[in-house]
């Protein structure tokens, strides 16, 4: 079975990785009943405790990442907010004329650090559609970008909105 998963390991190595488990207590043994002959066996499987921890962790890791791809984004929705407002409806073109340094330095900084050209200065239109995309709709301390339609130009339109419909003024 690990040697299925892992297939760079020899039957050899596959093998010390189960002894691993084993006298790690990652797996334990356990009576089964073999569906081909209904006899009780005997076979490995995850420990309860190790799966506790395992998905402790995996949910610890997954909230770092989350907090990691959140924090740009409540930059985003802050600097939004201050230079463009709530409930106004722009395309993506007019959002990055007005995220230029001398109108909105903190617009153009959130978004240089989420979608930003090889030189560091200049917001890449592509790079922030497919930012703005993959954010649509993702709530942060009340409010959320929201994406839909595009202009004459194909300019897509977005709008700060607040997230739950009853907070609208």
């Amino acid at each position: 079975m690990v040697q299925s998963v892992v297939s760079a390991k020899s039957e050899a190595q596959c093998r010390e990785i189960i002894r691993t488990w084993v006298k790690n207590g990652v797996l334990v043994k356990t009576p089964y009943e073999n569906p081909k002959n209904r006899n009780e066996e005997h076979g490995l499987k995850l420990s309860e405790e190790k799966r506790k921890e395992l998905d402790i962790r995996d949910r610890a890791r997954a909230k770092a990442e989350r907090r990691k791809t959140l924090k740009p984004l409540a930059a985003v929705l802050t600097a939004w907010k201050a230079a463009i407002g709530v409930d106004v409806r722009r395309t993506l073109a007019h959002v990055i004329e007005m995220a230029a340094v001398a109108i909105n330095p903190d617009l153009n900084a959130a978004f240089l650090a989420v979608a930003a050209m090889d030189d560091g200065k200049t917001i890449s239109n592509v790079l922030l559609a497919r930012w703005l995309r993959d954010h649509n709709d993702v709530a942060i301390d009340g409010m959320m970008l929201s994406g839909g339609g595009v202009d004459e130009a194909g300019s897509p339109w977005w709008t700060l909105v607040p997230a739950n419909p009853e907070d609208a003024g």
